[in-house]
């Protein structure tokens, strides 16, 4: 756009530049320039910032995606979106490749304890030959956990260790329980879970014995392959677990008090000015804190998500101190990130594949959030637009690109 091009003057110098400073085939060509040009004239530009269809058709790279006939599948000069549009061929492609190389040897349900003889890191297999690679998982179904394969290792182990805690729950519901009803706090955090969440007890009850499972049993250990590892992981946990109970009460009573003092902050009529701001951190509210909020996220992250919401807190007061014009500033900032992190997990779901290679990312931006609305919470970690970027395109590169060797199966093992 012109308002930004006129502080990048001379234009030939600045573009020859840019062509020999910018890597070569080193994640988005539009993300990379940007962030070049950003440095140049001093000021915040994104990939967003470019207007694609003005380019000449010869300066577009042309795609066409092909089947082993030679058929068109899908043309364009769009990757992300013919990614997106060929995601459910892809997924069926892979079932198949994975029912053929593994015969459903890796399709369980309803398991409700260890009861396999093993679970491998990963199995190969060869189809046609293509080198097929998958992860064997554990993924949990409530309460039951079912058995089936990964297409990377980072999506094997999120979810593995997910479901293990529901094993855990299921193997020590009752002795979790007990140490429950007689814990130090609990009372208190029934009656503000109640305010926070809108639920009772017994719904208490089960996101509590999901998250002491995982304290006690499943984070900060290695994940367990074998029957008798998992025994031996209960008898281990079972030595922890008054103290695992108490950590989880407190952490789940600071998180939904911070819920509660959002929720009074944002209550009540106001101006339509400040309509967004409010909507956004009633949205923020709901996510962060929602009523399986610390059964899903490891332990050492708790701490992090309680500053997140007591965040969203301090915002919304500063809403009334100080008005919704930095705020919406702010929001501005935050939104475009919102949109790439829904775009990336709506086409991750279409590939048939977990988010785990977004989630660190997931983590940044909600420390961002905390730098742009609540800086006196301060961060746990340096923070920066700058960073933003570089941790996107980094991220960005493991999710959108195709594995390069064409022997292997780019559907089974990711580059």
């Amino acid at each position: 756009p012109k308002r930004l091009r006129v502080r990048l003057f001379p234009l030939r110098e600045v573009a020859e530049a840019a062509a020999e400073s910018i890597p070569f085939a080193e994640g988005s060509i539009l993300e990379s320039v940007a962030a070049h040009l950003a440095k140049v004239a001093g000021m915040s530009l994104t990939a967003g910032d470019f207007d694609r269809a003005q380019l000449p058709p010869h300066l577009r790279l042309h795609i066409e995606v092909v089947s082993d006939a030679g058929d068109v599948l899908a043309a364009g000069d769009d990757i992300a979106a013919l990614r997106r549009s060929l995601a459910p061929k892809a997924a069926a492609h892979r079932e198949g490749l994975l029912e053929r190389a593994f015969h459903r040897h890796w399709n369980r349900t309803g398991l409700r304890t260890f009861d396999l003889d093993e679970l491998p890191e990963r199995i190969e297999a060869t189809v046609d030959g293509l080198r097929v690679i998958a992860w064997p998982m554990l993924v949990d179904g409530g309460d039951s956990v079912s058995l089936g394969l990964a297409a990377d290792s980072e999506t094997a182990e999120r979810a593995t260790r997910l479901a293990m805690r529901t094993l855990h729950s299921i193997a020590a519901r009752d002795a979790i329980r007990h140490h429950l009803e007689y814990a130090s706090g609990f009372q208190e955090l029934l009656m503000t879970w109640i305010a926070s969440t809108q639920l009772g007890r017994e719904a208490l009850m089960s996101a509590l014995v999901s998250a002491v499972a995982g304290r006690a049993f499943v984070d900060d250990r290695p994940i367990v392959r074998t029957p008798a590892e998992f025994e031996a992981r209960v008898d281990q946990g079972a030595t922890v677990l008054s103290t695992a109970v108490q950590d989880v009460v407190r952490a789940a009573l600071a998180l939904h008090t911070r819920s509660v003092e959002v929720l009074e902050a944002i209550d009540g009529p106001a101006p339509m000015s400040w309509r967004a701001a409010v909507d956004d951190i009633a949205r923020q509210r709901k996510r962060l804190a929602a009523p399986d909020a610390l059964a899903r996220i490891p332990w050492q992250d708790v701490q992090h998500l309680i500053r997140y919401v007591a965040a969203l807190g301090l915002r919304a007061r500063k809403l009334r101190t100080s008005g919704p014009e930095r705020d919406a500033v702010s929001m501005t900032e935050v939104a475009r990130w919102e949109d790439e992190m829904s775009r990336a997990e709506a086409a991750l779901a279409a590939e048939g594949r977990g988010i785990a290679a977004i989630a660190p990312f997931r983590m940044l931006l909600e420390e961002y959030r905390v730098s742009l609305f609540a800086q006196e919470l301060r961060t746990s970690i340096p923070i920066s637009a700058e960073r933003l970027e570089r941790a996107w395109r980094d991220r960005g590169q493991f999710v959108q690109q195709p594995s390069s060797n064409p022997r292997s199966a780019p559907s089974i093992t990711p580059s």
